[in-house]
């Protein structure tokens, strides 16, 4: 599947600041892209442009042909998972293992596959975790339970925002490896100022600059 954000004529300011101004861009989600920018330059505000989670802009914005401002929630995240920048904003529930079985039933009253939990909390090596109130996690450990819910997730398009906040090297490794992977199958939008850690996986970088986004490598 062609995976495509198209931006026209498109752009987005805060009563006291310019963050997007008459951008025509197409941004194809084939593979790995990563969008980079300064701290504050808009990566974020971009994300919930695009999950309708912040309206006001002008011009059009389309995910593979359906316009955002008359889109709603339910339709985007069925094609769309997101990741929050703060792992708390992400975890819904009081343990890992009780948020990932609400990350794969997608809040229906379905059984659990718990093979398929288990897969996910061993590969971020959770499983000693999984019953501990995520209150008494650390930061490195949280985003590793909100992380694990990707893996539970393989149909959809991964819109992640900083991904790697937290990690230490070895999980680090571990989240590119499977962003690689999972990049065969479906697009990834990754939204980062580490440059230096996605730049190698990338297939596209984008950076937000000026206003304006940047292709900076294709």
């Amino acid at each position: 599947m062609k995976d495509l954000i198209r931006l026209q004529n498109f752009s987005f300011s805060f009563p006291e600041k310019d963050i997007f101004r008459n951008i025509d861009l197409d941004i194809s989600l084939s593979g790995v892209t990563l969008l980079s920018g300064e701290n504050g330059s808009g990566k974020s505000t971009f994300c919930r442009l695009l999950l309708a989670l912040q309206s006001g802009y002008s011009g059009n914005l389309l995910f593979n042909d359906l316009e955002i401002s008359t889109a709603d929630t339910i339709s985007i995240a069925s094609e769309i998972t997101y990741l929050k920048q703060s792992s708390s904003l992400n975890l819904l529930a009081a343990t890992s293992m009780l948020d990932l079985v609400i990350w794969q039933a997608g809040f229906e009253l379905n059984e659990p596959d718990e093979a398929a939990i288990e897969v996910a909390l061993n590969y971020f090596d959770l499983l000693d975790l999984q019953d501990k109130p995520v209150w008494e996690l650390s930061e490195g450990q949280r985003q590793r339970a909100v992380l694990a819910a990707l893996l539970l997730n393989r149909q959809k398009v991964w819109l992640l925002d900083e991904p790697a906040s937290g990690l230490d090297i070895i999980r680090q490794i571990k989240l590119k490896n499977l962003i690689a992977e999972q990049s065969r199958h479906r697009g990834i939008l990754i939204i980062s100022h580490r440059y230096d850690l996605f730049a190698d996986i990338s297939d596209k970088i984008y950076e937000i600059r000026n206003k304006s986004i940047i292709l900076r490598k294709e």
